[in-house]
């Protein structure tokens, strides 16, 4: 799958060709359960990923250029410790060792399931959901790529309702006062 890479790389391109000093980071969490990431690929400064949002353990890693991080990321930790790798830089205490721990177990059951089988799993589970939103264009809207195909998406989208209009309309008294009850716009 290349347009997570191409996009990237393309904006990177265009920084470097633009701006000296423009910075490339990207969030990972949208794409990081769904393919390998490699940000040297990729190109990019910062490459952030939140792994106690898809794996478990409650921790967040991020990736800095060598070169940046070198230049311009300044140390967070004692004033008489000057730190040279990012992680000494950042951390202002002792690691929990027992969620770094369950990292080693998680890129481990990555290695043996491997990422095609996930890749080819998430294309099954995907295609009834997307044939069942491109079946009915009355009723939802698909954002982006409308097609289950792994080279052209990831299993995850974004869809919305194309009916709102006909939903208000038949909305019951009841429904209305509710309605009233959670609306922000009065507070």
């Amino acid at each position: 799958m290349q347009c997570e890479s191409l996009d990237t790389r393309l904006g990177v391109g265009l920084s470097e060709l633009i701006f000296s000093v423009f910075w490339v980071a990207r969030n990972g969490v949208a794409w990081a359960p769904h393919r390998p990431v490699d940000v040297k690929a990729l190109g990019v400064d910062f490459y952030t990923f939140s792994w106690y949002k898809i794996f478990g353990p409650h921790l967040a890693q991020l990736y800095a250029r060598r070169s940046v991080h070198q230049r311009h990321v300044k140390s967070l930790n004692h004033y008489h410790i000057e730190p040279t790798t990012l992680d000494a830089k950042l951390a202002l205490g002792t690691n929990m060792h027992e969620l770094e721990r369950n990292l080693v177990s998680i890129i481990d059951y990555l290695d043996e399931v491997k990422w095609s089988s996930i890749i080819d799993y998430e294309a099954v589970i995907c295609k009834p959901q997307i044939d069942y939103l491109i079946a009915r264009p009355d009723t939802y809207a698909i954002y982006g790529e409308k097609s289950s195909d792994p080279e052209l998406r990831v299993s995850m989208g974004s869809a919305g309702y194309t009916c709102i209009p006909a939903i208000a309309s038949s909305i019951t008294p009841v429904d209305a006062r509710l309605v009233k009850m959670v609306s922000p716009g009065d507070a």
